[in-house]
């Protein structure tokens, strides 16, 4: 664990191919697995050609980064969770500023995610255009002229809704959301019953210096179902809660955000982008861009897919498929099989015929591997699992863990076969997602993902104990 103390970090100038490993981690960690950003919206040709930036913790621990393009946008800025809020991000943008001046940019532009415009406002960007969604996050673009000088901001009437660049918004536990909502009104009956709504409830805070200034919980990613803050803090806390909520929401895919009438003000809504609707405030939410998703080869069927020689890519938006796609990877897999399934999903892996397949694989010889990565193993030893049963009987070759608390708050599904093939599902709510029978690449990526996430988990007594 670093130092909390430390602040900023030494800014490095880099070529793309001698910190490739460094850049390609910090991303990985930051827009992939935490912002769960689609592996093939991450890595594109730019990479080569663009000027990127590392910043150094003073033991030489890489833990950031920043790349400018050509064109002059700055993109892929990242910092490793453990090194936020010691101005490490303000150091990289105030280097890429400065070198750009140089290299006689006339102005640099960027899309900023929307709880940190404050950020880039306070370095001299302006706001140029509308709310819009990339990669299922909100954005809005902004641009500099490099000839500008940070804004210096007088005291915003208290109507005004501001961003404060210092607040950070997570997602916390509901214990944590309690506590929280207790020191702002006090213990209360009204807590909310998990138990009477549709699916589950995430709860999110905004902080600063790693001081809870306020918090919020959705249900199902559509519905706000409480808010409340620090009224000190109020304008600039609630803008930063609704606008981390609206950009989850939109990466969830839900077309619209809703919030009882009376839980905020009706002027503080309509000015938070909210209408007035029946019984509740509704905002509508950037859609993904129309580009057509890649289709299913015209040529080549699911069943027709070859491991480590078919490199169609394939997206799928049913069980039936995601099931076939997870059979025909499994089936194929020579030496190593492996899964992260926060509930090991009952419908797709606890299936005989899939079992069987692991089994021969498991038997083959001393150096085939099954690991699989679960995130509640109460749920798999109560209601039993035919991958449970199998690695008590082969625990030498089929191993299951448990993943830290850190690992479980990711809730994507993955399956890898050898180092060609994979399956990525996103988000284990919804039976869509793509696969690839033959990507190095990203199967690298993903393999170090989960060797991550491995390292940290631990073995659960309860998985080899059987329930006699």
């Amino acid at each position: 664990m670093a130092d909390p103390e430390l602040r900023g970090a030494d800014i490095l100038a880099v070529h793309w191919q001698d910190a490739i490993d460094a850049l390609t981690d910090i991303r990985t960690q930051v827009f992939i697995e935490e912002q769960k950003v689609p592996v093939q919206d991450e890595w594109d040709s730019l990479d080569a050609i663009s000027w990127h930036y590392l910043a150094q913790e003073t033991s030489s621990v890489p833990v950031g980064c920043l790349r400018l393009t050509p064109d002059g946008q700055v993109t892929r800025l990242a910092v490793l969770k453990p090194y936020r809020g010691r101005g490490i991000a303000k150091d990289l943008m105030e280097r890429v500023i400065k070198d750009a001046a140089e290299r006689q940019f006339s102005g640099l532009f960027l899309h900023a995610q929307l709880p940190v415009i404050g950020f880039y406002e306070a370095l001299g960007f302006s706001v140029s255009g509308p709310v819009f969604s990339d990669a299922g996050i909100l954005h809005r673009p902004m641009t500099m002229a490099l000839n500008a000088q940070p804004v210096a901001r007088s005291t915003p009437a208290v109507s005004t809704l501001i961003r404060d660049p210092n607040l950070i918004v997570e997602e916390i536990s509901a214990e944590e959301f309690q506590h929280a909502r207790e020191g702002f009104v006090g213990k209360s009956n009204n807590s909310i019953d998990e138990t009477a709504l549709s699916s589950h409830i995430e709860y999110f805070s905004a902080s600063v210096d790693q001081k809870i200034l306020g918090v919020a919980a959705r249900e199902d990613s559509q519905s706000i179902k409480a808010c409340f803050s620090s009224q000190m803090h109020h304008p600039a806390v609630v803008l930063a809660l609704i606008d981390a909520l609206k950009s989850k929401a939109a990466r969830y895919r839900s077309p619209s955000l809703s919030i009882p009438r009376g839980l905020l003000g009706d002027k503080e809504l309509l000015g938070l982008g909210f209408a007035p609707e029946a019984n509740d405030y509704r905002a509508l939410l950037p859609q993904q861009d129309n580009r057509p998703e890649p289709a299913f080869a015209e040529n080549i069927t699911i069943s027709q897919a070859v491991l480590g020689t078919t490199k169609n890519r394939y997206p799928f938006r049913t069980f039936k498929q995601c099931r076939e796609l997870v059979d025909l990877l499994t089936m194929q897999a020579l030496r190593r099989i492996r899964i992260w399934s926060p509930q090991l999903d009952q419908d797709l892996f606890s299936r005989l015929d899939l079992a069987s397949c692991c089994s021969k694989l498991a038997r083959k010889n001393a150096h085939t591997r099954i690991e699989i990565l679960i995130h509640d193993s109460h749920t798999l030893v109560h209601h039993g699992h035919h991958l449970l049963e199998l690695s008590r009987r082969l625990p030498s070759s089929i191993k299951i863990k448990r993943a830290d608390e850190e690992t479980r708050q990711s809730r994507q599904e993955l399956v890898l076969a050898d180092d060609r093939g994979l399956m990525v599902r996103p988000t284990e709510e919804h039976y869509q997602g793509w696969a690839n029978f033959n990507d190095i690449p990203a199967c690298q990526r993903f393999h170090k993902q989960f060797e991550r996430a491995w390292r940290a988990a631990s073995e659960d007594p309860q998985l080899r104990v059987l329930n006699l």
